[in-house]
């Protein structure tokens, strides 16, 4: 007998997406997924689940690329959205209504970001539910109509910093205190030695503030890139500067401070900084204007 030929995938139906996404966020509150790979027994129950309900033959390699292909989507759009506040949210387009000029720079940060512009990513709801490893009930899903995504390094930063805070206090208290002739408990890791008293509430205000005062810090110093700073930059960078036509193109591009902001924020990330601005000499923004 002949084998079977493998039906090839086809996820250009939204609702039949839309499905595969509800059937592997059924299998995360199942606790099938450990950290961001499904189990064997999970991977069993989305293909059987999905056939279900589509009527779709697809076998578990097939469903994986599609799970891949949609994490590396929502990716993007979480890098692009996900600090974003205080902008309108355009129903119709299912995406932010930024200006034309937040877009041409959001672009020249990332090419990818472009898809984004005009119609939004279908499900973000869910697939922000799905790729961040929180648990399916809606306590921490992201409305669209909120405008304002989840802040994943904002949350990840603060939430380190309050765990690694040594605090010891009493059940239903509040506070740690002497209670029936008991010593008083260690709070906030300070020395027995020092008379210095630390409350919950001072540690955990201390470790806003560090984390306040470093992005502040990071942010001045991509707003105060002077044309000095950057040309130095260029100038230690041998794949600029052995290249005549593009060191030039490069000179003009900083004379632009969205640029040198840009082009600052990649300190550090030598080989992406490069790619940007081969990309961003030869795609020039409406802002790059005399």
């Amino acid at each position: 007998m002949a084998k079977q030929k493998k039906v090839s995938a086809d996820w250009s139906d939204l609702k039949v997406n839309e499905i595969f996404i509800q059937t592997c966020l059924d299998q995360v509150v199942k606790n099938e997924r450990v950290g961001t790979s499904f189990t064997k027994k999970g991977w069993k129950n989305i293909v059987c689940q999905f056939h279900e309900s589509t009527g779709r033959d697809y076998d578990k390699i097939q469903l994986k690329n599609r799970y891949d292909a949609l994490k590396k989507e929502w990716r993007v759009w979480f890098n692009l959205f996900g600090k974003v506040t205080g902008m309108g949210w355009d129903n119709e387009r299912n995406t932010f209504d930024a200006p034309d000029e937040w877009w041409e720079n959001k672009q020249l940060e990332n090419p990818l970001y472009g898809k984004f512009r005009e119609k939004g990513l279908p499900f973000a709801n869910q697939l922000t539910t799905l790729f961040k490893d929180v648990v399916a009930n809606g306590e921490h899903a992201w409305a669209p109509s909120s405008g304002i995504l989840p802040n994943e390094d904002c949350g990840t930063d603060v939430g380190q910093d309050v765990n690694n805070i040594d605090l010891d206090v009493g059940e239903g208290s509040g506070a740690s205190s002497q209670i029936s002739g008991q010593k008083r408990k260690r709070v906030g890791g300070v020395d027995k030695k020092t008379k210095k008293k630390t409350t919950p509430a001072l540690a955990i205000a201390e470790a806003v503030k560090e984390i306040a005062e470093t992005c502040k810090t990071r942010n001045d110093v991509l707003t105060n890139a002077s044309i000095g700073d950057v040309m130095a930059e260029l100038h230690s960078m041998d794949e600029i500067t052995s290249d005549v036509d593009l060191f030039a193109k490069c000179c003009q591009l900083m004379m632009f401070k969205p640029a040198r902001e840009m082009f600052v924020s990649f300190q550090g990330f030598k080989d992406r900084r490069l790619k940007w601005l081969k990309y961003a000499t030869d795609n020039p923004m409406s802002f790059m204007k005399m």
